[in-house]
């Protein structure tokens, strides 16, 4: 197990950029221990965000799902 989460300097990516965080394993870690806090802060953001694109939302929980759940088929 890692002892410290290794970040990126936010700073330093470019705006369009930023959505490609979340396909690194620390940066989905960190938004999972501070999910309660973040919802707080951002809710209708997030809220609204969704319902914005929601059909994209929809496609990419799916391929989450399909990527943590193909390994199991060879089980």
């Amino acid at each position: 197990m890692k002892e410290r989460l290794q970040l990126p300097d936010i700073e330093a990516i470019p705006d369009g950029r930023l959505a490609e965080l979340f396909q690194q394993d620390d940066v989905r870690q960190l938004l999972h221990i501070t999910y309660g806090s973040v919802l707080a802060r951002y809710r209708e953001r997030l809220l609204s965000a969704l319902k914005e694109h929601e059909e994209r939302y929809w496609e990419l929980l799916k391929e989450h799902f399909r990527r943590h759940l193909e390994p199991l088929r060879e089980v």
